[in-house]
């Protein structure tokens, strides 16, 4: 996943709401900025992007959110589909 690259998430909970790739956060996860927190309820969801044709991919799994280290900036959080995917082969 491109870092500053445009996703969406649907949250059972708090509903669709769209950001931007932060930075990747460890192998197969990664962290978006832009978004409203994530409430109880959103985690588990699908995450997704919008191709130039319009079309939506799904590419992950949102898990929540993280803040940092110095509790300065919030974070969304998501696990790559691909890898989980990949576990079960």
């Amino acid at each position: 996943m491109q870092v500053g690259r445009a996703v969406c998430h649907l949250g059972v909970s708090s509903g669709t709401h769209c950001g931007t790739v932060a930075y990747q956060y460890g192998d197969e996860q990664f962290m978006t900025t832009d978004m409203p927190a994530s409430v109880p309820g959103d985690s588990g969801g699908p995450v997704w992007v919008t191709d130039d044709d319009d079309q939506d991919h799904i590419i992950g799994i949102w898990l929540g959110e993280k803040t940092s280290a110095d509790s300065s900036r919030r974070y969304g959080r998501f696990a790559s589909l691909r890898a989980a995917l990949a576990i079960l082969t």
